[in-house]
């Protein structure tokens, strides 16, 4: 039978990766409970404020765009579909925004489940 080799790369990574996400479980005795809040409340939920922020810059480009050249037909054109780009993305981001916080409420997932980090950091 052939032997299929293994990157040792990947492997380490996968490692480390493991070792990071089971290690506040261990040391903070987190549940999945506050650890999928903690991934929601504190990754997810800025990262789409973020991007729907980037998408409403980008149609609010592509307006300025289609009417400062109004007389250049190629830029009009490229203005218009970054238009579109723009409302497709503010679109899925608001769906996606929706999303998260169906599995939120779905899930019972409240901000108030977050770990303290009080002493931790404590001077």
């Amino acid at each position: 039978m052939k032997k299929i080799p293994i990157n040792k790369n990947i492997l380490l990574v996968l490692t480390v990766l493991s070792a990071l996400i089971a290690i506040p479980e261990i040391s903070f005795a987190i549940t999945f409970q506050s650890l999928a809040s903690f991934f929601i409340y504190i990754i997810v939920n800025p990262l789409v404020w973020i991007i729907i922020g980037f998408a409403v810059v980008y149609f609010l480009w592509g307006v300025a765009k289609y009417i400062l050249h109004s007389g250049d037909v190629k830029a009009r054109e490229e203005g218009r579909n970054m238009m579109i780009y723009g409302i497709i993305a503010i679109f899925v981001m608001v769906s996606m925004w929706g999303f998260v916080n169906l599995l939120v409420a779905t899930f019972g997932l409240n901000n108030d489940k977050l770990p303290s980090t009080q002493g931790l950091f404590a001077t």
